[in-house]
């Protein structure tokens, strides 16, 4: 093959062995998620950063009185998981209003991990104001919140504009979804 595209991990393993086969002149094509380490040809996907305080800003128009967040991260082995969070809290910061994220918690894009973080979030932070998922299982949040009467109040801000996560705006479980246009990502993988 005279290419690779890949969603890489930041992991020291993932990135010598990209690194390996980019030496050896195979193209490499990042896609999603940036690794400073690796020796790619180039980078496809949009600014993870950017998106992260989009969703903060967003979310300082629909909270009417700051307080208490929870953010699910699906991993920190993802560099764009990372940056989606740095972006948020720097955002955040920015507002200089109360808002205090109160934990980050992986679920590894998992519905089942992100349904039992959701009840632990609202069990441990009665106060809790809103939730941001970087990342997939929102199905999991928004069936966890639907049990909770407390959690009306919860504003949700997501990203990716899955099928579900498009039902679940449209129903009102959702408070806003930043999407990536996946499909012209990979079209755009192929044609480079």
């Amino acid at each position: 093959y005279a290419g690779i595209a890949v969603f890489p991990l930041d992991d020291p393993q993932v990135v010598a062995k990209i690194n390996d086969l980019s030496a050896k002149g195979i193209a490499i094509i990042t896609f999603n998620s940036h690794v400073e380490a690796v020796k790619s040809f180039c980078f496809v996907g949009q600014d993870h950063y950017k998106g992260g305080r989009t969703a903060a800003g967003l979310l300082d128009k629909i909270v009417h009185r700051p307080g208490e967040i929870a953010v699910i991260i699906s991993s920190n082995h993802l560099s764009c998981h990372r940056d989606r969070l740095q972006g948020f809290k720097d955002k955040l910061e920015e507002l200089a209003k109360p808002y205090k994220i109160v934990d980050v918690v992986e679920n590894y894009d998992k519905k089942e991990d992100a349904f039992r973080i959701t009840l632990e979030l609202i069990n441990e932070y009665p106060q809790l104001k809103a939730i941001y998922i970087t990342g997939g299982g929102v199905s999991g949040l928004a069936s966890a919140l639907s049990l909770s009467e407390a959690s009306k109040d919860i504003k949700v801000i997501s990203h990716d504009l899955t099928t579900d996560a498009k039902e679940l705006l449209e129903k009102g479980s959702l408070d806003f979804v930043i999407g990536q246009n996946p499909e012209l990502q990979g079209n755009l993988l192929v044609k480079i």
